[in-house]
């Protein structure tokens, strides 16, 4: 009976040295990033570089240099990034074994994804992870985009295996897309392909069944890359100095804008770069000015690049430098998107104006006149167009100065 005893109490002992040294090693296993720099350099976590099973924190500016795989762990990029620079060696990301990998910052790498074996990723609203090579989702692994999340493939892309992916976002694929067996790709979200979509044996796209050749392809909500532009202005308002403006309805992965100027319309020069949202889908507005030479007469365009470099040019607008004592420029007064504030840069004498605002088939809606009083800049509220509906308006301001005809989109 004792030596019973005495085997039962050694086993406990043991059991109770496992479990603390699990428990230890659990603890030991937990790090987070302390200070920007490289990935494997154990300096820059709290508790040394993590393995394939830790749980890894990412709240810096981290720089991939060696292939990641998260095997059973569980890897955050929180309010930091994990980017594998262009120009140097291309390393690959893999998720499997029940690991979880959560990108609620941004993530590039320049090889393949593989995401399998009850694997997980999930993007977050509005941030991005960019893979530069192809992209595997299979065997029962689950991908989830948030809306206005992006995942961006440079490559190809292949789901396969019964893999269920939830995508709220975007999938965007510079190369081919390829969903079969019975791996199904849901949501509000979008995918869009430079290449084809091949849907097949028993895959389904967003309630779709049958594939999409030849490319570029597209299913989903439309919301596709790289921005919905709402409307695009510039006037002057010096001999000088020219303001624009401009909103979108949604971005996607856009990383900058360029205002640009020309004398003729034909040669353009960079006037202002301009930091954009990267992922949106609220509308964004945007007020910059810029400084350009002497001339009666300037060309200006706005050009939207993408974080791979690719762009888009919208068509320029001709602003009036000189002759033009007065410019004018819409607001929105109560923050309503129906009252509108005429602001006027005119001269410092008083002057008489007619105001007229049409609907987009050109019937009158509004019509007024009013005198400024002396000064540089005068404000004239236009009462409410609530009552009228949504689109495009024009608004012409008439003076013995001239007249100007502006686009107005009523929400």
């Amino acid at each position: 009976m004792t030596k019973y005893w005495r085997s039962i109490f050694d086993i406990t002992k043991i059991f109770l040295a496992l479990l603390l040294g699990g428990s230890s090693m659990l603890l030991y296993s937990q790090t987070s990033t302390t200070s920007d720099g490289n990935w494997n350099t154990g300096a820059n976590w709290s508790s040394g570089v993590p393995s394939n099973s830790a749980t890894a924190t990412v709240t810096n500016e981290m720089t991939i240099d060696g292939d990641i795989e998260v095997d059973g762990g569980s890897y955050t990029v929180s309010s930091g990034t994990a980017l594998d620079p262009s120009g140097g060696s291309d390393y690959k990301l893999t998720v499997k074994g029940s690991g979880y990998l959560e990108v609620d910052g941004n993530m590039t790498f320049g090889n393949n994804l593989t995401l399998e074996n009850d694997g997980e990723i999930l993007i977050k609203g509005c941030d991005t992870l960019r893979i530069g090579g192809d992209v595997f989702l299979k065997d029962q692994s689950i991908l989830t985009i948030e809306a206005c999340g992006v995942l961006y493939v440079e490559g190809n892309l292949e789901i396969n295996n019964e893999n269920e992916s939830t995508v709220d976002g975007n999938i965007y694929v510079e190369g081919n897309a390829t969903v079969q067996n019975e791996a199904v790709l849901s949501g509000t979200g979008n995918i869009e392909a430079e290449g084809i979509i091949d849907i097949k044996d028993d895959g389904e796209v967003f309630g779709n069944v049958s594939g999409c050749t030849p490319g570029p392809c597209e299913y989903g909500s439309g919301q596709g890359l790289p921005i919905e532009l709402i409307y695009f202005d510039a006037y002057a308002i010096s001999s000088a100095k020219i303001q624009a403006r401009w909103s979108t309805a949604s971005e996607i992965n856009n990383d900058y804008f360029t205002l640009e100027y020309s004398f003729n319309g034909r040669d353009f020069f960079e006037g202002k770069r301009i930091t954009a949202a990267g992922n949106s889908q609220i509308e964004m507005s945007y007020e910059e000015h810029f400084f350009v030479s002497n001339s009666p007469m300037v060309y200006v365009r706005l050009k939207q690049t993408d974080f791979d470099g690719q762009f888009e040019v919208f068509n320029p607008v001709a602003v009036k430098m000189n002759g033009v004592n007065h410019q004018y420029r819409l607001s929105d007064n109560l923050g309503n998107g129906k009252n509108l504030l005429l602001t006027i840069n005119s001269s410092k004498s008083a002057s008489n104006y007619n105001i007229s605002i049409f609907n987009s088939v050109g019937k009158l809606i509004y019509k007024s006149s009013f005198q400024s009083e002396e000064s540089s800049h005068y404000n004239y509220p236009i009462p409410d167009l609530s009552q009228n509906s949504k689109g495009i308006y024009f608004i012409r301001l008439e003076s013995i100065e001239g007249t100007e005809v502006k686009r107005y989109i009523l929400q």
